[in-house]
């Protein structure tokens, strides 16, 4: 991995914004003192426990985590009859349920938030009993490894056997390791961790959840399961409080998931008079507003990141200093092309210095399709190359070998880019990036 592609990581999540939030948390910690047995009262410690969960907080028919049953004795023993519970409103049961058990007092349970997106996983770590972000950490989605894209990523499952569970484990131990990142940000033993709430577009959700996503990847594009999701965390091979509890948010369609609802569940446009139009700005769309003074943004503008397929450059390319445009003389083949952070092009005078202050570091998402449709459109031109080629013209000096075949050299410098015959395969492949004629591009 290029040196400067470490130093200029990519930005992976936002930093968590203050907002005004009435804190209702699904966990709440009951400290009790329990009666000690008594030959002449038969009564069993839990149950006596529940009682005194009922006399002194009012709950009532109370469940208890299967785990914790082995352990009740031993505890209320150790807290010499004084503990501390943590319970759960369980939202799809009217019985609430006993997540966790202490002797003496407890006062620290903390609940996470994470949304597993295709290209990065974001997580804050809240407290439950202040509402406070303790803790905030990012990373790129593993599941990249298996395609750049959503429908790349339902091909494999569908082309490999175990393409579903290679994914599913992936991204669990993505978001393992960020827990641990949260933790350790936040001081916080993982184990105090009750209460998850996650959320993410309809393959993902599928695939964290260990479901076969193949239905998604053609019509009608069937969600095995639209509605809410509960689990105990460990069952989904997350390492936190045996206890704890896992909420998915429910799936609106086929490709608006779990994400898109917690978007407007966190902004409520339905608590309000006035329209509101939710969308993700990315940062091509952003950078081109700001050089031309407007506010404007394509709802679905190509996104500032490495190209599905694209073997240069790697995939944690920086924003700045990323190919966004590319015109080619179908002639020479010598290029022409726009990086983000610099407004004049390859050719024009003051270029190289301008860009010295970005480098040029790779090809990013819009560079190889214009509006979804083809920006570095190569093969018309290479075609029509290698029919002069054989006809005996000279190779232009563009095309440089690479094995037993030639790519093209786009960029020579610090950060060599060259696009492979590989690169315009995967081009070539997608539908919505199919190649403009030679004389668009």
């Amino acid at each position: 991995m290029p040196q400067d592609t470490v130093i200029n990581a990519q930005v992976v999540r936002k930093a968590a914004s203050d907002r005004v939030i009435e804190r209702n948390a699904a966990i709440q910690l009951c400290y009790v003192e329990v009666d000690e047995p008594d030959m002449h009262k038969p009564l069993g410690d839990l149950d006596r426990l529940k009682v005194m969960l009922e006399k002194d907080w009012g709950w009532k028919d109370l469940l208890i985590a299967p785990h914790l049953i082995p352990q009740v004795q031993g505890i209320l023993r150790k807290g010499d009859w004084a503990v501390t519970a943590a319970i759960h409103r369980d939202m799809d049961s009217s019985r609430p349920f006993i997540v966790g058990l202490w002797p003496g007092l407890k006062n620290e349970a903390y609940g996470v938030a994470c949304d597993i997106g295709s290209t990065t996983i974001a997580m804050h770590l809240v407290s439950l009993l202040s509402g406070r972000i303790v803790g905030s950490s990012g990373t790129s989605n593993p599941q990249i490894r298996f395609g750049e894209d959503l429908m790349s990523r339902v091909s494999y499952v569908m082309m490999n056997p175990d393409g579903r569970e290679a994914m599913t484990k992936a991204v669990r131990e993505a978001v393992n390791g960020l827990i641990g990142k949260v933790c350790a940000e936040g001081e916080v033993d993982r184990h105090d961790i009750l209460d998850m709430v996650f959320v993410g577009n309809p393959i993902m959700h599928h695939l964290f959840l260990g479901i076969d996503p193949t239905e998604l990847g053609q019509a009608p594009f069937a969600l095995a399961v639209s509605g809410a999701l509960q689990y105990w965390a460990h069952e989904i091979d997350i390492d936190v409080n045996r206890g704890a509890r896992l909420y998915m948010l429910p799936c609106i369609a086929g490709h608006v998931g779990a994400d898109a609802a917690g978007a407007t569940l966190s902004e409520g446009p339905y608590r309000q008079d006035k329209m509101m139009l939710l969308r993700r700005c990315r940062h091509q769309c952003r950078d081109r507003a700001r050089r031309r003074g407007s506010r404007r943004c394509r709802l679905l503008s190509p996104p500032a990141r490495p190209s599905k397929g694209l073997k240069s450059p790697p995939a944690s390319v920086p924003h700045q200093g990323a190919i966004e445009r590319v015109r080619i003389d179908p002639e020479t083949l010598e290029p022409r092309f726009r990086v983000i952070g610099v407004d004049k092009w390859s050719d024009e005078d003051g270029f190289a210095e301008a860009a010295a202050a970005v480098g040029v570091t790779g090809v990013c998402g819009s560079g190889d399709h214009r509006n979804g449709r083809g920006d570095v459109c190569l093969r018309h031109h290479l075609a029509g190359w290698r029919r002069r080629w054989r006809d005996g013209g000279e190779k232009p000096r563009r095309i440089v070998p690479n094995g037993r075949t030639f790519s093209y050299l786009l960029h020579e410098g610090q950060q060599r880019v060259t696009v492979t015959q590989n690169d315009i395969r995967a081009i070539r492949a997608s539908p919505r990036r199919r190649c403009m004629p030679a004389s668009s591009c």
